[in-house]
């Protein structure tokens, strides 16, 4: 592991910033060696990408959602004991679920 040394630093005099910038090479060229860096980089793209992914479903499924009247409507549906909010999330999600499946189908 990386233990980071205490460094001394007076920014207005200019002490220890040598040995600060030193050190901040050190740590990463630590981060480097050991894959650390690659694998903090491989973490922020997968994050990146299932951030985006629950937006662009979001803004998905608030189209969908406003093609089928709207989420009061859906509500009232769902007062009205015609539906509930499990088989609308369903059906909401199938055309979705439905379509990655083809897509797997068809890569396989």
């Amino acid at each position: 592991g990386w233990t980071p040394p205490i460094i001394e630093t007076v920014a207005t005099r200019g002490e220890g910033v040598e040995e600060f910038v030193d050190a901040l090479a050190d740590h990463r060229a630590h981060l480097e060696s050991t894959g650390e860096i690659e694998a903090k980089r491989r973490a922020r793209y997968a994050e990146e990408i299932r951030t985006l992914l629950r937006e662009d479903t979001a803004d998905l499924l608030a189209e969908e959602i406003d093609a089928r009247g709207g989420i009061d409507d859906l509500a009232a549906a769902v007062a009205a004991g015609e539906t509930d909010p499990y088989e609308i999330a369903d059906d909401l999600l199938d055309p979705i679920a439905e379509y990655a499946r083809r897509g797997r189908d068809t890569d396989a």
